[in-house]
């Protein structure tokens, strides 16, 4: 299953048709299908820019009537330490050289049926805004900071 990424603003909260002539930071930009904008934007009150933010549904081995989901959502800052604390189940930290490098979800199921598989990757989705939703804004900008400097 083929899913559709799009530029999307962090900023100004809507989706890029034309990057040339968008007038926010190009930095402040994450490639995006549109089902996890509402991760990214969490994500980024809490100062944790992510970059590239998309799920998939891919087949299981051979099978192609049995269908696994899948979320990734890479990082602006690699951080050496779990800045959410502990994730909800099916997600966690993805660690290179020593640094966070991206949040995941694997889904220990797997599904016979592709828009099956589609619907549980927006439960989780929304499972995920509302533990997103605990975080306290300030003290996590705060601890990054704090990290940052020792």
């Amino acid at each position: 299953m083929v899913v559709e990424t799009k530029s999307y603003c962090m900023i100004c909260k809507q989706a890029i048709t034309n990057s040339t002539e968008h007038e926010c930071q190009i930095k402040r930009q994450v490639l995006t299908d549109p089902i996890l904008v509402g991760i990214v934007d969490r994500l980024y009150n809490l100062g944790l820019e992510p970059v590239m933010a998309i799920y998939s549904v891919n087949s299981v081995g051979t099978a192609s009537d049995m269908y696994h989901p899948s979320i990734v959502i890479q990082l602006s800052k690699h951080l050496k330490y779990k800045i959410l604390g502990e994730l909800p189940a099916g997600w966690k930290y993805c660690w290179n050289d020593g640094k966070v490098f991206s949040l995941d979800y694997n889904d220990s199921q797997s599904y016979t049926d592709a828009e099956e598989s589609e619907e549980h990757i927006k439960e989780v989705v929304k499972d995920f805004e509302a533990f997103l939703d605990t975080r306290d804004v300030e003290s996590t900008k705060a601890l990054m900071l704090l990290m940052a400097c020792g």
